[in-house]
């Protein structure tokens, strides 16, 4: 095939006169026909360097290209999607969390119909345990001491980690509700390192009662009670702060 196009590229780049001599050898009519083609422009078909014809690469537009083309757009798409899903999502979070908040600082006490104060039960509830009381409480700290002054030192303890529970929420040091830990509620005192050691010391004297059933002594109950009052300074030195 390369020495019909050379033989055309040398009838049509010769004088009629040189164009029957050249022909009259084939080897040189192949010559010239090579350099007649070499001469005009690059064919996508032809390689001058095997003087052979060169294979032409024809990509054509096929579905597949389509398809991912289509399924790039619909990624990108779906991308922007789960975003704004995810942001509505958190603000959905954040003003639940706000409004829980509010809602249980306002709940910690409300008034009986005789005027007295007397804690919400959702508040009670939120405890880590069930304050085995069928009548409603005024205020814990004073159910504490008098079980103290009954000798009974066990639900003293009780009550009175339940007060600091209460007060620890009440000034949003703590976070009091329902299926918390106390060594979460611990955690979570860590702001103020001598709040956390004042509850930890009532809240283990609380454990070995409640759930590890054994006995407290008035020793370690009054060492408990006793900072009551440095509990307290502390949670005021928190609401100035």
């Amino acid at each position: 095939m390369v020495v019909c196009f050379a033989l055309f590229g040398a009838l049509f780049s010769s004088p009629c006169g040189a164009a029957d001599e050249q022909f009259s050898d084939p080897e040189v009519a192949v010559e010239a026909g090579r350099e007649a083609i070499d001469n005009w422009v690059d064919y996508p078909w032809y390689d001058d360097a095997t003087d052979d014809v060169a294979a032409i690469d024809v990509k054509p537009t096929t579905s597949s290209n389509l398809q991912l083309a289509w399924l790039g757009d619909v990624l990108y798409w779906l991308a922007w999607i789960l975003l704004a899903a995810f942001i509505a999502w958190m603000l959905y979070v954040l003003i639940r969390f706000f409004l829980d908040r509010e809602r249980h600082s306002a709940n910690i006490v409300r008034p009986d119909a005789e005027g007295a104060t007397v804690l919400s039960a959702d508040r009670v509830e939120a405890l880590p345990f069930q304050l085995e009381t069928d009548e409603p409480l005024s205020d814990l700290l004073a159910e504490a001491q008098r079980r103290y002054a009954n000798g009974d030192y066990d639900r003293a303890i009780v009550y009175l980690y339940s007060f600091q529970l209460m007060e620890l929420d009440k000034k949003h040091v703590i976070h009091l509700t329902r299926g918390k830990t106390n060594r979460q509620y611990l955690r979570e005192t860590r702001r103020n390192s001598r709040l956390g050691d004042l509850l930890q010391r009532t809240m283990v004297a609380f454990e070995d009662v409640f759930f590890g059933k054994h006995a407290l002594s008035r020793l370690r109950f009054e060492a408990c009670w006793s900072d009551v009052d440095d509990f307290q300074s502390q949670l005021r030195s928190e609401g100035q702060g």
